[in-house]
């Protein structure tokens, strides 16, 4: 059964709000070969947005691939590498039978390993033992270019939670590896995004960083309320319900327009709305929300200490000057050196990010909505 509203996983063209300039951008650098990095929290729609392009891109060039590839699980360097190869030949070769072709044509040192995945998903794919994969690295990495060149492609290699490359367990400046490679390449570039900000940031703006400059660099910004007005109405149309503009803006506001949640609540308001879903229904929608996360939030909080959740009330409060002995005082901070390191903390948690302006926001509108209420 189709619902009117998408989400939990890469949104479908027919929910795809909005994004023409990153779009634009998106298949500009893809079609130029200009490396491309995005930056936002999760659940924003980044993926969903790679592979729209992606997928415009292909329809207007014939010799168009797209290498995707997610670094959340990967923890270890002959795990990326696996990854990578599996990826590369999964995105070129298409086929069993032809990515063995390439292997053997390509990189012939390496010796195949094909393995099966059980389940509803059920599929062969061609990789190499990881041991393998290590002590051949750039026979790996260096795949993609020698394909695309061979085969007169226009390669793009996406790589999702890119900052993940920093945390691999097993290596050290891996991320310099990457780039000495990676830079010398004529048909392939790269689509590199993630959601840790702080950590995406040192990571290609730092000047000491091998990433440094590497790419086109974008800080996502948030759908803007009226496309998401616009298309919960439609969508409440499509299924025979309505929705006023004026409702449907406040279930946008509500979820501080956030890409994810704003589809989830209204999701819900649908379901709980007869013909016409009024205010009342919205915000019982609302609550309903906070009521499935509240779980999850609980679990979060319970890990923090008492200062870390006094800076938590801090910055909910909309205090800025941190350091000031009032605010240290007020919310138990201790003293201003430590005000600084639960800064850090915090962002490393995931828990708040820097706005442009400089500020401290929360990272989840949900998890800032049930706290306020505790």
């Amino acid at each position: 059964m189709k619902h009117p509203f998408e989400f939990g996983g890469v949104i479908s063209a027919a929910h795809f709000i909005n994004r023409k300039s990153e779009l634009d951008l998106l298949e500009k650098n893809f079609i130029s070969g200009q490396n491309t990095i995005l930056i936002s929290p999760r659940r924003w729609g980044k993926s969903s947005l790679v592979n729209r392009a992606a997928v415009i891109v292909a329809e207007r060039h014939k010799s168009f691939r797209i290498i995707k590839l997610d670094l959340l699980a990967i923890r270890t360097e002959g795990e990326f590498l696996e990854a990578y190869l599996s990826a590369t030949l999964k995105a070129l070769g298409r086929t069993i039978e032809k990515s063995l072709k390439l292997l053997r044509e390509v990189a012939s040192i390496l010796v195949p390993k094909l393995t099966f995945s059980a389940g509803p998903d059920a599929q062969m794919k061609v990789g190499v033992d990881w041991k393998q994969a290590v002590q051949n690295k750039s026979e790996i990495l260096e795949l993609p270019q020698r394909l695309a060149e061979k085969y007169k492609l226009q390669v793009v290699v996406a790589i999702d939670e890119f900052q993940g490359i920093a945390e691999l367990v097993d290596v050290n400046n891996f991320d310099a590896v990457l780039r000495t490679i990676w830079q010398h390449h004529q048909n392939v570039c790269y689509c590199l995004y993630g959601s840790k900000r702080h950590m995406m940031l040192a990571l290609f703006t730092s000047y000491s960083a091998p990433f440094y400059h590497f790419g086109d660099t974008h800080v996502l910004e948030k759908i803007s309320r009226e496309h998401w007005v616009g298309y919960i109405v439609d969508r409440f149309e499509r299924f025979n319900k309505q929705i006023s503009n004026e409702v449907a803006s406040w279930l946008a506001s509500a979820a501080e327009d956030h890409s994810h949640y704003v589809q989830q609540v209204a999701q819900i308001a649908y379901g709980l709305s007869n013909v016409d879903c009024t205010q009342e229904t919205a915000e019982t929608a609302f609550n309903q929300l906070i009521y499935q996360l509240e779980p999850f939030f609980s679990e979060q909080v319970s890990s923090l200490s008492r200062t870390q959740l006094g800076f938590l009330a801090a910055v909910l409060n909309g205090e800025v000057a941190f350091s000031s002995s009032r605010v240290l005082k007020k919310y138990n901070l201790g003293t201003s050196a430590n005000a600084s390191k639960l800064k850090v903390v915090m962002q490393e948690k995931e828990i708040i990010q820097l706005t442009r302006s400089g500020e401290f926001e929360f990272v989840d509108p949900l998890f800032k909505a049930w706290y306020s209420r505790r």
